[in-house]
C-alpha cells in the first residue's frame, strides 16, 4: 500500500489524479480501531512517510471535538512539512480546515491555517486568519511572507516580488532563479511573443538580482544560481527567441560573477538538458517520444528533476565556494554528442 500511495503522490503532483482520488486511497488503508486509541504508539511503529500521511488524515477525520481535530491537523502539517509533502496535506484537509472558525482562542495557530488556505487559493480566508494572528504576533516575519504570497497570487506580477524583496528585512544569502517561458516552437519571422519571453526569461532575473545583490554586498557573502538550459549554449532551429533569452542569462551570470566576486558573491548557472517532467516528456506523444529522446542522449535516458536539485544544492553550499561564473550542464552528455542535431 505504501508503494501505491507514493505513486499516487507523484501522480497528484503531476496533475494526473485529483485530490479526491488521493483522499480515497488514504481512506482505504486498513488501520484498526486499536491503532487509533493510541496515536503516539501507532506513529512510532509506522516506518514510512506514506502510511503516516494516510494515518494522520484518517485520524483527523474521526475526531469529534474541534480542539482535538485542530491539534491533529497541526501535527499533520508539521510532519508533512518535514517530509516535503505539505502541499498534499494542505489540499487534502481543505474541507476540514473550512470547519474551523477564526476566533481569539484560535489566534495562536492562525499563521498555520493561513498558509494552508493560501496553498488552496482561499485567499479571503487566509487573510482572516492572518489578521487574527497578527494581533498578538505583529513581529513574526512569517506574516509578511504570507501577505506577499497572497499579493503575488492575486496580482501575479514581477513588481510584487521586487517590492517585497527590496522592502523586506530579509537577509539574502542564497538565491535560485527558476522562472522561464515555455520551450515552444516558433517561426522566427512570425513570432509575436518576443517581449513575453524576454521579460520572463531575462528581465525578471535582472530586476530580481538588482533587488537582492545590495543585501549580499552588505553581508559580504552570497550565492546566486540561474536555472537556464542547454539551449543557452547551443541554439536550435525554430526556437531562436527562447535560445536567445537563455544565451542572455549566461552572459548576465558571467558578468555578475566578474563584477561582484570581490564582494564575496558567486553567480552560476545550471543548464538542464532533457528532464523527465511534463513539458519535456511530452505526454501527447508519450513513451515513444521519451524513448526517442533517450536514444539521442549518451547515458541513454532522460534526467530526473532531483538531479537538477542536487546540482543546485551543491552550488549554494559552502562546498562550491570557489566556483563562480560557470555554466554547469546537466544533460547526460547530450550537448557534446554527435546526435544532438537529430533530437528535433
Amino acid at each position: 500500500m505504501d508503494i501505491r500511495i507514493k505513486a499516487a503522490h507523484r501522480a497528484y503532483d503531476d496533475d494526473l489524479i485529483s485530490i479526491n482520488s488521493l483522499s480515497a486511497l488514504y481512506q482505504s488503508v486498513d488501520f484498526s480501531s486499536k491503532q487509533f486509541d493510541d496515536p503516539e504508539k501507532t506513529l512510532s511503529q509506522i516506518d514510512n512517510n506514506e502510511l503516516i500521511m494516510a494515518y494522520y488524515y484518517q485520524l483527523a477525520n474521526i475526531q469529534i471535538f474541534p480542539d482535538e481535530r485542530l491539534d491533529v491537523i497541526l501535527r499533520y502539517f508539521d510532519f508533512a512539512k518535514k517530509s516535503g509533502l505539505e502541499n498534499i496535506a494542505y489540499a487534502i484537509t481543505e474541507q476540514i480546515i473550512e470547519t474551523f472558525t477564526p476566533s481569539a482562542e484560535n489566534s495562536k495557530i492562525g499563521i498555520e491555517i493561513a498558509f494552508a488556505n493560501i496553498a488552496n487559493k482561499n485567499f479571503d480566508d487566509a487573510l482572516k486568519w492572518l489578521n487574527l494572528y497578527e494581533i498578538n504576533n505583529a513581529k513574526d516575519k512569517k506574516i509578511e511572507y504570507a501577505k506577499f504570497l497572497i499579493d503575488l497570487n492575486q496580482n501575479d506580477n514581477l513588481d510584487t516580488v521586487i517590492n517585497y524583496l527590496s522592502d523586506s528585512n530579509l537577509n539574502f544569502e542564497r538565491i535560485v532563479f527558476n522562472d522561464h517561458y515555455l520551450f515552444q516552437r516558433d517561426d522566427f519571422v512570425k513570432y509575436e511573443d518576443y517581449n513575453i519571453v524576454m521579460r520572463t526569461n531575462v528581465t525578471s532575473h535582472v530586476e530580481l538580482s538588482k533587488a537582492v545583490i545590495p543585501n549580499m554586498i552588505e553581508n559580504g557573502w552570497g550565492k546566486i544560481v540561474f536555472i537556464t538550459s542547454i539551449w543557452g549554449s547551443l541554439g536550435t532551429r525554430n526556437r531562436a527567441v527562447y535560445c536567445m533569452s537563455k544565451f542572455a542569462l549566461h552572459g548576465l551570470a558571467l558578468s555578475l560573477a566578474d563584477e561582484y566576486g570581490k564582494d564575496g558573491i558567486s553567480v552560476n548557472c545550471v543548464a538542464p538538458g532533457f528532464i523527465n517532467i511534463d513539458e519535456t516528456s511530452n505526454p501527447g506523444r508519450g513513451k515513444e517520444r521519451n524513448d526517442f529522446l533517450s536514444s539521442k542522449i549518451p547515458v541513454n535516458r532522460m534526467g530526473q528533476p532531483e538531479e537538477i536539485g542536487k546540482t543546485v544544492k551543491w552550488l549554494i553550499s559552502k562546498d562550491s565556494d570557489y566556483i563562480s561564473g560557470q555554466v554547469i550542464v546537466v544533460d547526460g552528455g547530450f550537448q557534446n554528442s554527435g546526435s544532438r542535431g537529430e533530437a528535433f
